[in-house]
This record gives C-alpha cells, structure tokens and sequence, in this order.
C-alpha cells in the first residue's frame, strides 16, 4: 500500500530514535524529491546554497549534512561549490543522493560524533535537520569540531523552534566560547507551502 504524504511526515518528525528515523526517510526516498519540491515547495535547499555562496570560499570543500537525496548537493554546485560532500542515516537517502553525482563521496553515517577529522571541512551546510525528531542541539559542537577556522556553517531552522528546542541555547553558548560568530540570519522563508506551516530562516556563522 502506497505511504502518504502526511504519513510520511508524521513518521519523520514522529521519530524518537535514530534507527526510527532512518527508517522513515528509508520508506520515504523514491518520492522525496517530488513530493517536497512539487507537493510542499520546500525552497530550504536553494536558500541554504545561495546564502552560505555569499559568505564561503566555493573552491573549500563543503559538507551537506543529513543531505537526503542530494537537493541541497545540487544548489550547492549551482552556486560554484566544487567539492561538496555528503553524510546521512538513511542507506537509500544515501544510494539516491550518490546516483546525483555531484557529491565527491557519500557517507551512510551512524548518529553521534561524525566520521570526519577536526577542520576537514571548509564548511557545512544542513537544511532540515535541526528539527523535531532530528539532529539535537549538541550536533552545532559536532559541526564546529570539522569545519576549519575561518570556515563557515549555514544551517535551516524555524525560529520558534530555534527557542523551543534549544538550539537558540547552544548557538548562544559557542559564542561565548568564541567558538563562532553569528554573520547572517535571514528574514522569514516560506514553509511547507501546502502544510502553510511556519517559516524558516537560514543562519551563517564564521568558525573562530
């Protein structure tokens, strides 16, 4: 029997454990992109690239993390990024978003400390991740640890969620630890256009 839309999404941000939620998107994959571009208007991929390309070095390499199928990989080369990476939970999120082929390697990554050196990266990129039954708020830290210095993470999230789920908080708390600065926050972006959820901004911080 074919998954809705709604149901699709209630298991996603319904999801109380990693393995829970690799499942959902591993249910999810072969209609993802069209039913979040076509169905939802989701523009989250298309913002993050063209406002983290204002800030960044396109030649550094970028990770895109919990990266799906590659929409975000595909804005991401669009705007010059050259060496763009991806790593997510869900094994055939991954397997579509290798067959893209604008990725230089694709990483099926576990949740928790990721697979990367400390400064491995010129920068990350996240759209969609830091929500409800996703990435907490400790995985800033993790972001900080593998992007250089002088590098840049540019990451979606809607501002009452910024607040609600902490995010706000540890954002705050690397600051004070100098560990990065704040560059832009964007005015409102439209969300789920048939949902008419609540928008999103795009942040851009400079790692220290």
């Amino acid at each position: 029997m074919q998954i809705t839309l709604d149901a699709h999404l209630a298991r996603v941000y319904g999801a109380k454990s990693p393995q829970e939620l690799a499942e959902a998107y591993d249910l999810w994959a072969e209609s993802y992109d069209r039913d979040m571009l076509e169905d939802l208007g989701w523009g989250g991929p298309e913002a993050a690239a063209t406002v983290l390309a204002a800030h960044a070095a396109t030649d550094a390499p970028v990770l895109d993390v919990g990266a799906g199928t590659g929409l975000a990989g595909e804005s991401l080369r669009k705007h010059g990024f050259a060496q763009i990476f991806a790593a997510d939970l869900s094994e055939r999120m991954v397997a579509l978003a290798r067959a893209r082929g604008v990725y230089a390697a694709v990483h099926h990554v576990s949740p928790g400390a990721l697979p990367f050196g400390d400064g491995e990266f010129g920068s990350v990129v996240a759209v969609g991740v830091l929500t409800q039954g996703h990435a907490g708020p400790e995985s800033l830290a993790e972001w900080v640890r593998i992007t250089r210095p002088g590098g840049h993470i540019a990451f979606t999230l809607r501002p009452d969620l910024h607040e609600q789920l902490g995010y706000r908080h540890a954002a705050a708390v690397l600051e004070i630890e100098k560990k990065w600065s704040l560059l832009q926050e964007t005015e409102d972006q439209p969300g789920f256009r048939r949902l008419q959820s609540k928008p999103y901004r795009v942040w851009v911080y400079r790692v220290n």
